[in-house]
Order: structure tokens, then C-alpha cells, then sequence
């Protein structure tokens, strides 16, 4: 299973600003990615746990309206699902689980 320090590599090769829970303190800098823990996958067979896989739930916040870096975050992960991408202080904001 990898690691959430893995999870923040990754996203780090796709955008230089990425923040795991961050405080109301910090002061963002976008285009980011944020993140969090969620609840993960387990898949079960013969009424026991077969496997488990952490889940992540990220949000991009890009000035963009083409949504370029959630775009390829959606395409970078292969256990991705998106959600409803909304606007929120002129912001763009691009909701996703990643499962990893």
C-alpha cells in the first residue's frame, strides 16, 4: 500500500503547489492541489477483507476556467472519479476522489 508522502510526490510532478489538510492560516498559491484522507476501498471475498486501498479526497483550485491541471490529475490517476466542479470566489475548484 503507498503511502500518502508517496500520493504527494505525485502530485507534486504535476504541480508545485500541494497541500495535505491544510490550516485556515496557510496562504495558498494557485494553482494547487489540496488533499486530504477519506474513506478507502475495501473489496471482500469469502466474507473476509480481501484488499484495501486508501482514499484521498482532493480538490484542484485553478484561476483557469479550461481546468487544464484537474484535467490531467483526472488522467494521471487510474483509480480517479470526479465530481461537480464548481466556482467559489472566482476560483475554479475541481473535486475528486483518488483511490491509491
Amino acid at each position: 500500500m503507498a503511502s500518502s508522502l508517496d500520493l504527494q510526490r505525485e502530485f507534486q510532478a504535476l504541480c508545485k503547489n500541494v497541500y495535505f489538510q491544510p490550516p485556515e492560516s496557510v496562504k495558498l498559491s494557485y494553482p494547487c492541489i489540496i488533499y486530504k484522507r477519506s474513506a478507502g476501498d475495501t473489496r471482500f471475498a469469502d466474507n473476509k477483507k480481501y484488499s484495501y486501498t486508501a482514499g484521498y479526497d482532493v480538490v484542484v483550485v485553478e484561476m483557469d476556467p479550461d481546468r487544464k491541471l484537474a484535467t490531467d490529475v483526472y488522467t494521471h490517476f487510474v483509480y480517479c472519479r470526479e465530481g461537480s466542479p464548481y466556482i467559489s470566489n472566482n476560483l475554479y475548484h475541481s473535486p475528486f476522489t483518488i483511490y491509491f
